[in-house]
């Protein structure tokens, strides 16, 4: 395999930049369900190639093409087209096993190039896809990577996520996240999962179990039971996006890849890590739960100082649950609300709870207010959360959850 000795910068941040070496030989997917090879950047005669008129993947007329722009990859109205400006799940490049950037014209997205824009600076050599190699992605052995992540596509679905760095040895941190989502289908029940794995410094790919969790009643200590479901593997293009594949191994057959975003500002995170420390109420961003009084159940949190705001996700059950052990006894409310100032110890939030949505897929959501909560720090590991819900499932309960936190504390604190 030949490579280009073009180095145009086609995208560039102050942490990455995108050369059309790097994109030599660099394959495309779409991002549906399951996903759909687009062909390869490389010589205009591989067969294979987007640049090969007469091929499958570079011809303006065939329905696998990018450049069939009346075709699903090309269309400036699809989904799943590199040529929709709206579109937040547009193709994504890959080279070897690494995630570059997303095919798009949405400058919304980051990293991202257009076609128009590869197709104005390189010339590709490759004969045939890239295999191996790729270019280094954000160190994810760093707090600065918890946090909440979303795909914009996806309503009202997300993860919260907390890195512990070196946490089994130096270079080897943990990965623990909370995945609030909702069944299959159009008004489907809300679902949450637990993601758990290593993250090594050096490696640009966060391993991770998919768990589930099933049994328990709302702040009780009705007994659970917890199962492996499936496998993910994250990405962190930079500090501020990623890629998250999935595959559930409980025979839903439920696979795919999901583009998130930071939904709140950067505090710590750099390309290369460890990042910014210091005195942050961030370091006390993570998972936290009543281990005396609860089951299987508890919040993972982001405070974010930048924008004086906490966002959490609420893994919990149905009040009048039964033992029986079903998953549609889950559910889960967010927390939000703005910090008073840095450093301070109590928090008054809203409860909300969301319905209407659709297991990684757009649909309409509704969202509406359904309590309040307030979260008083006592400690940088132990708080209280006091709630009183006036509406939804749980209308009337008024309680306190006695909370510590379950990983260790970052520095800051």
């Amino acid at each position: 395999m030949v490579f280009s000795l073009v180095t145009a910068i086609l995208w560039s941040s102050s942490a990455v930049a995108l050369t059309c070496q790097e994109l030599d030989g660099a394959k495309i997917f779409s991002q549906e369900q399951p996903s759909v090879y687009l062909g390869f950047f490389g010589n205009k005669f591989a067969s294979d190639s987007v640049n090969n008129q007469f091929g499958d993947y570079g011809s303006p007329f065939s329905n696998e093409s990018v450049r069939n722009q009346f075709g699903p990859y090309g269309s400036p109205f699809d989904t799943y087209s590199a040529r929709n400006r709206f579109s937040t799940s547009p193709p994504v490049i890959v080279r070897g096993d690494d995630p570059l950037a997303f095919l798009s014209t949405n400058t919304l997205l980051s990293p991202r190039v257009s076609l128009d824009e590869v197709d104005a600076a390189c010339n590709f050599y490759a004969m045939e896809p890239w295999e191996a190699g790729g270019v280094p992605a954000a160190n994810p052995n760093q707090h600065g990577i918890s946090g909440t992540w979303a795909n914009p596509a996806t309503d009202s679905q997300g993860f919260v996520i907390e890195v512990v760095p070196d946490y089994f040895a130096r270079g080897e941190g943990l990965i623990f996240a909370g995945w609030y989502t909702y069944g299959a289908g159009k008004g489907a029940a809300k679902r949450w999962y637990t993601l758990q794995g290593k993250v090594l410094e050096g490696s640009r790919v966060a391993e991770m179990e998919i768990f589930e969790t099933t049994g328990g009643r709302f702040d009780s200590l009705q007994a659970t039971s917890t199962r492996s479901v499936g496998r993910a593997a994250a990405q962190f293009l930079n500090c501020g996006s990623g890629l998250l594949v999935f595959n559930f191994t409980d025979g839903s057959g439920r696979s795919g890849a999901i583009p998130i975003l930071r939904l709140l500002p950067n505090i710590s995170c750099t390309q290369s890590g460890p990042g910014a420390q210091g005195q942050s109420d961030y370091s006390l961003s993570g998972a936290w739960a009543d281990v005396g009084g609860n089951s299987g159940q508890g919040l993972v949190w982001e405070v974010n100082p930048a924008l004086g705001f906490l966002f959490a996700g609420w893994y919990t059950f149905f009040p009048d649950a039964s033992t029986a052990g079903e998953i549609t006894t889950q559910t889960w409310y967010t927390l939000q609300g703005e910090m008073p100032e840095d450093g301070a110890t109590a928090f008054t939030l809203g409860i909300f709870e969301t319905r209407g949505g659709d297991f990684n897929t757009a649909a309409p959501t509704t969202t509406e207010q359904v309590g309040d909560a307030t979260i008083r720090l006592q400690s940088c590991t132990s708080a209280t959360l006091q709630y009183q819900f006036t509406s939804g499932p749980n209308a009337g309960k008024n309680g306190m959850l006695e909370l510590t936190k379950l990983l260790p504390l970052a520095a800051g604190c």
